[in-house]
């Protein structure tokens, strides 16, 4: 199956799903007045359970400018048919999504600060939203990101997605 084109819109804050809004609220409240909370101090379970499986937390190591995943949600497994766990983020196989997620992680780590998109792919009808992603940067010393939470919020059924990133279930 070809791969199609994917794309990234910013949003702003107002433009999250409930879902979303409410990592925001417990990322916020977790922080305090640091960068990002840490590991510890952000729990997983502040996730809405329904979103949790499409969630992951990737480890940033400065030294060598490497985003490593330490947690790769199931329902994240299920669509990209991988398991990211432990990888390199540069290893993600759509070549548009892994440029994109380079850039947007590069972005929370330069800036220090969360940031939301919309990934959209192109297709014969036009442009179809794919889903909606926040980018939370977490700070094991309160000053620099050590870590960064995603949190992925479906636009479209797994099945559909599996045949936009190019997987085909039934092999």
């Amino acid at each position: 199956m070809a791969e199609r084109e994917i794309s990234a819109t910013p949003l702003q804050l107002t433009d999250l799903p409930e879902e979303l809004k409410l990592v925001q609220d417990a990322w916020v409240q977790a922080k305090g007045s640091d960068i990002g909370p840490s590991r510890k101090a952000f729990d997983l379970l502040f996730i809405p359970l329904n979103l949790l499986p499409y969630s992951s937390v990737t480890d940033y190591f400065a030294d060598s400018d490497e985003f490593i995943i330490r947690f790769f949600g199931t329902g994240l497994v299920s669509i990209d048919g991988i398991d990211m766990t432990g990888k390199n983020l540069s290893e993600t196989s759509h070549p548009d999504l892994r440029r994109l997620l380079e850039s947007l992680f590069r972005k929370v780590v330069d800036e220090k600060h969360e940031n939301f998109s919309e990934f959209n792919f192109l297709s014969k009808s036009g442009t179809q939203r794919m889903s909606i992603t926040g980018r939370w940067p977490l700070s094991e010393n309160g000053i620099d990101v050590s870590g960064i939470l995603s949190v992925i919020y479906l636009a479209d059924d797994k099945q559909h997605l599996n045949e936009i990133l190019g997987r085909d279930d039934s092999r």
